[in-house]
């Protein structure tokens, strides 16, 4: 997965080593419903950009989602698509 979104999103960082994240941020309370399953999820934190809710876009009118969160998009279906179930 991070692999695919670092090249999908390269204007961002992507972290998948942990210890690169304050212990607070890491997710990995037994709570969490992302490590509910018995193996494990993914959990992405996503800027505002990405999730197509900042002033940046303020005037995209489409066609679809605006361009951050259509790589993320197409970045998540291209990872899921490439693993072998």
């Amino acid at each position: 997965m991070g692999a695919v979104l670092r090249r999908r999103l390269p204007a961002y960082e992507v972290f998948t080593d942990l210890h690169r994240i304050p212990n607070e941020l890491r997710g990995m309370h037994a709570r969490n419903p992302v490590n509910l399953p018995p193996q494990r999820g993914v959990q992405i934190e996503l800027p505002p950009r990405v999730r197509g809710t900042t002033p940046l876009f303020w005037d995209w009118e489409g066609p679809g989602l605006a361009p951050h969160a259509q790589a993320l998009v197409d970045g998540l279906v291209e990872a899921v698509d490439s693993w072998s179930l």
